[in-house]
């Protein structure tokens, strides 16, 4: 451009070859799949659900020599923490401290070059007086602040409406991204606000997770993750084992959430108990039915011992008859004519006289 010579600005200017060859600079991961140095990640779910554990048990991994997977995420490097607490609850973090770092398996001496932790005495640390930090963590080359939690860091009045709170996260969150790109510092935060207000300043972030209670076990939780830098993860289900979270091992459907519906859950439920029933179950449950009608059999039978929905119940008949697991037979009653089953025992002769079998089709039609 002509005039681009007298352009005066802050801002840099970028040529295109810049952005099409590659030759920008990737941040550095500090947790797979979770966390990268400069992003800037959100923890929210509901009260009293381990937010807070959960955090610092992600800082002292990072900062932890010879740890290498958070709840089966890799730990890409060691990295310097800067854990500030705004709780105020100092006894109840010195608790957590030492029995993480002992859950961890690393003498707490050993994080001496890697962790700090930020306690202000009095008044919480505010967004604003984080910008006075942004010095020394360049200095000291900062991996990763976590923040418990942003509400702390608010300076509202007492009065202040709903609208106004909202307004100051999206705000502060703002600001929190700022500080990470400026900084090149990965700042994790934790927000006691309920997800519906979470989500209200999730632009700001680059990652989200998300901690829901289990639906059918209150020590579990599942936790979710939605992240711009990183291809979208399968939930996990958690056990709220103490002093760490760990992954479940019993095969809880992460998808069962007290986040859905009544509907959604019982629609869920008989989706998974409908897919471990086969062919060979329905045959199990109809050994002593035979000459019994069809639709009987689909029923008292099949539904009731396979705990299978109708429709399943009769596809799963239909592929056991066309397998010929089972003989369906067209009978004459005084009542007209009716489908009824015929079991085969496994010693059954080929040339008995069984019924004649009929097309599945057919059969399922009488």
């Amino acid at each position: 451009m002509e005039n681009e010579t007298t352009m005066t600005t802050a801002w840099p200017m970028l040529e295109l070859s810049t952005l099409t060859e590659g030759t920008l600079e990737e941040p550095q991961v500090l947790v797979e799949g979770l966390l990268r140095k400069g992003d800037l990640l959100t923890i929210s779910g509901g009260a009293k659900c381990g937010k807070s554990r959960f955090a610092l048990q992600l800082a002292l991994t990072v900062a932890a020599e010879g740890v290498d997977t958070f709840l089966g995420h890799a730990v890409t490097r060691v990295g310097k923490v800067l854990y500030l607490d705004n709780t105020g609850r100092a006894r109840t973090l010195s608790t957590r401290l030492l029995a993480i770092t002992e859950a961890l398996g690393v003498p707490l001496e050993r994080f001496d070059q890697t962790l700090r932790i930020l306690q202000p005495t009095g008044e919480p640390c505010t967004i604003e007086a984080l910008a006075e930090l942004l010095p020394w963590l360049q200095q000291k080359q900062i991996d990763l602040v976590v923040i418990d939690s942003l509400e702390r860091a608010l300076t509202l009045p007492a009065s202040a409406t709903q609208a106004a709170e909202n307004a100051a996260r999206r705000k502060a969150c703002a600001a929190l991204a700022r500080y990470a790109a400026v900084s090149g510092t990965a700042f994790v935060v934790v927000q006691d606000a309920e997800d519906k207000t979470a989500c209200a300043t999730g632009k700001a972030f680059d990652a989200h997770v998300r901690l829901l209670q289990h639906a059918e076990v209150e020590e579990a939780l599942v936790m979710t993750v939605a992240s711009r830098a990183f291809a979208q993860a399968e939930p996990q289900v958690l056990r709220k084992d103490y002093p760490c979270f760990t992954l479940d091992e019993e095969g809880l459907d992460p998808r069962l959430t007290e986040a859905l519906s009544n509907a959604q859950l019982r629609t869920l439920k008989q989706a998974s108990t409908d897919e471990a029933v086969s062919p060979e179950a329905v045959v199990s449950a109809l050994q002593t039915l035979g000459g019994k009608s069809l639709k009987r059999a689909l029923q008292e039978t099949i539904q009731a011992q396979c705990d299978c929905s109708w429709r399943v119940a009769a596809g799963l008949l239909t592929e056991a008859i066309a397998e010929g697991l089972i003989r369906c037979a067209n009978i004459r009653t005084a009542a007209g004519r009716r489908a009824v089953l015929c079991t085969l025992p496994e010693a059954e002769d080929e040339a008995s006289d069984a019924p004649e079998a009929v097309e599945p089709a057919e059969a399922l039609a009488v």
